[in-house]
């Protein structure tokens, strides 16, 4: 009786750790199932690279341009620098966000994290785009009628890789599209990238460039 008893025990103890090892074989086979499901689209937001972000801000900023045009007799703003000529759309866009560029030596220390977002009819009052809040460079004497192919707005940013730096201008033209390329000078202002043609870069920031 008690050899039956062993035995049956035996077959137990058998029956169960087949048992759990065909469940932890099934919930494997679930987790690489979504495993595959999910690792494309995890991929592509990975991958998503920051300058196609600094892209749109630069279109809104473009459209800002736009409605201040609109009613401006169809000029854009002029400026002694990029900070004073697009300081006067802030209130078109309501923000300040767009002239960020991470990680954008022309921030400073004081709005390395993002501007203020004050401007003269913002709650609280401040002053649209202070030495450090802008980023991007501007094509003084454009208007929404100037050629398509004329390079409006135009920011840098820059990758560091294992081996140097990695330099990308990103532009959006007169006609509100935008654009990247790769470029090897060593420069943080646009306006070195089009000598031939009227852009003026942004204010530096209050403690000067680290």
């Amino acid at each position: 009786m008690k050899e039956q008893d062993e035995a049956s025990e035996a077959d137990s103890l058998k029956k169960k750790k087949q048992w759990y090892f065909s469940d932890l074989v099934a919930i494997l086979f679930l987790v690489l199932i979504f495993w595959i499901a999910t690792f494309p689209a995890m991929n592509a937001t990975l991958s998503t690279p920051p300058e196609n972000r600094i892209l749109r801000n630069g279109v809104n900023i473009h459209r800002g341009l736009v409605n201040f045009a609109s009613g401006y007799d169809g000029f854009y703003p002029e400026g002694k620098n990029a900070n004073e000529a697009l300081g006067m759309i802030i209130d078109d866009l309501t923000s300040e966000k767009p002239f960020f560029v991470f990680n954008s030596p022309w921030h400073g220390e004081k709005f390395a994290k993002g501007p203020d977002n004050l401007w003269e009819f913002s709650e609280p009052r401040g002053t649209a785009l202070e030495a450090g809040e802008n980023a991007w460079s501007f094509f003084l004497g454009l208007n929404p009628e100037s050629p398509a192919n004329l390079p409006l707005l135009a920011t840098i940013y820059t990758q560091k890789k294992t081996f140097g730096v990695k330099r990308i201008c990103l532009v959006v033209y007169a006609d509100g599209r935008g654009d990247t390329f790769e470029f090897k000078k060593d420069t943080i202002r646009p306006s070195e990238l089009f000598p031939e043609v009227n852009m003026v870069d942004p204010l530096p920031p209050p403690e000067g460039f680290q």
